[in-house]
């Protein structure tokens, strides 16, 4: 699992974190999705799919987390952003489970 975390606040917006056994089509599975930080419903949630690699889970964590505090991005932006970050942080030795 994903450790204790079941929540976290993005730019004051709290956002429930949840593990899910799958996301997308059986075909084209997701890594994670988020509720659009711009809708008014006060439970809005981040699910990840279970059993990501650390990499996977690195990257998915910050694209909707990039998706949270950014809500203006489009997704072509958060997926180069999130990229980007996830191989600079990757190249410092973070791993999931680690460094804490």
């Amino acid at each position: 699992g994903m450790g204790q975390i079941r929540s976290h606040t993005f730019r004051g917006r709290r956002y429930r974190i949840r593990e899910v056994s799958r996301l997308g089509p059986r075909e084209a599975p997701k890594y994670g999705d988020s509720d659009d930080p711009r809708t008014s419903a006060v439970d809005k949630e981040i699910r990840l799919t279970r059993g990501l690699s650390d990499f996977e889970f690195l990257y998915t964590i910050l694209h909707e987390g990039l998706h949270a505090c950014y809500p203006d991005l489009d997704e072509d932006s958060v997926e180069m952003g999130s990229g980007d970050l996830v191989r600079l942080i990757w190249r410092y030795g973070y791993r999931r489970g680690e460094n804490r």
